[in-house]
């Protein structure tokens, strides 16, 4: 009884910080949209949130692409009793992986961030998005090159 009463504990406790992350995500996101000349509450909306950071840091095409690849990934990956579909599905997931991280250095560069930053809003994207919606860096528009 003690060992369930603990679970619980921790299944609170991890939907609290879950809920608290989610909250400081959205503010952080809400106020670089706003910086980047985007309206606050597109970031409340699921997949549309994503496609607007996609949108000022890169290009809304890498978006679809990432999207897709996800899908892709996913439904190859659930033919698990089939290699070659696992192995397809797992490197259509870790390319999405890696665009995913170039559009998170996309969206430092167009606020004047580095590689410092980078990396710490890769290990700390809550924070460090309400750091970049807050600070005053000025959005300079996606990066082209």
């Amino acid at each position: 009884m003690e060992m369930l009463s603990a679970f619980a504990g921790y299944a609170v406790l991890g939907s609290i910080l879950s809920a608290i992350f989610a909250i400081l995500h959205i503010i952080g996101v809400w106020n670089v949209f706003k910086k980047a000349g985007e309206p606050g509450w597109k970031a409340i909306i699921p997949f549309y949130n994503t496609y607007t950071l996609y949108k000022i840091s890169w290009s809304p095409m890498w978006f679809w692409i990432s999207l897709m690849g996800t899908l892709l990934g996913a439904a190859l990956l659930s033919f698990a009793t089939v290699t070659v579909c696992v192995v397809i599905g797992a490197i259509i997931e870790l390319v999405v992986f890696v665009v995913r991280f170039v559009a998170i250095y996309r969206l430092c560069l167009s606020f004047g961030w580095g590689v410092g930053k980078y990396i710490l809003t890769i290990l700390f994207a809550p924070i460090m998005l309400m750091v970049m919606g807050f600070d005053k860096s000025v959005y300079a528009g996606p990066v082209t090159n």
